[in-house]
This record gives structure tokens, sequence and C-alpha cells, in this order.
């Protein structure tokens, strides 16, 4: 995942929705620097207190944000866990992959269909060498 593209993605498409609140913002950058952490794996388990931490929101809030992110189409999976002991999963959508499919150039991110082919090689290649 190419985390500046990731974030100029968030940012349009968040912008477009009225319903959009500063801890939403809080728990998606709080969930896209987890998954950086963990390497950008396609899904990844977090314990709640652990976000709570990060983002000082109450748990309800938590929930309800965890909610409106999959329902808007920034979380491509959300699951919470069973009980206070099972982390939740989450897998986070590329946001910026919706402009490879067109072929036009992405004039809000300033990100051509070239730069996101060459981005993707880079990524594969990583990936790539952190199997090995």
């Amino acid at each position: 995942m190419n985390y500046i593209a990731q974030i100029n993605a968030f940012w349009e498409k968040f912008n477009q929705l009225p319903d959009g609140k500063p801890y939403h913002i809080a728990v998606y950058f709080a969930l896209l620097h987890i998954n950086n952490q963990t390497g950008w794996k396609s899904s990844f388990r977090v314990n709640y207190q652990t976000i709570l931490d990060l983002t000082n929101v109450s748990p309800k809030t938590y929930y309800k944000s965890c909610d409106w992110l999959y329902q808007k189409g920034f979380l491509a999976h959300y699951r919470k866990g069973r009980n206070q002991y099972e982390s939740a999963l989450f897998s986070l959508k590329v946001l910026y992959q919706n402009y490879q499919s067109t072929g036009k150039a992405s004039n809000e991110h300033g990100i051509s269909r070239d730069n996101i082919l060459k981005i993707e090689k880079q990524e594969n290649y990583l990936n790539k060498i952190r199997q090995d």
C-alpha cells in the first residue's frame, strides 16, 4: 500500500461525505498507523483498547466509528471481537486503486496511471522480499 496515496484518497473521499466526524478520522488514522506497523497485511487484528489509547475516544464512539468507516467504504472488512478478549479483525480498503481501473490520470491526487503501476510494482517487489 502506498501510504501517501491512501491518505490523499482518504481525504478526497471523506470531504465528500456530510456526516464525517473528527472521531471517524481519528479511528481511521489509528488503523492506518497500525496496519503500517504490521507491514501492510491484507487483514490484521487490533484490540479495541489499543485504538482507544491512540484516539482517546470512548468504546461506544470506537464501535460507532468502525461501523461508519465500513459502511462508507473505508474498510474492506470489519468484524468486532466476540468478547473483550478477542481482537477485532480489520481489512483496509485500498482507496487509491479506483483510479487504476479508469485508466485516467487522477487530478485529485496527482497520481497518474503510470505512477500507480510503478507503485504497484514496488509493492509487489516488497511483498515478495517479505515472503522470502
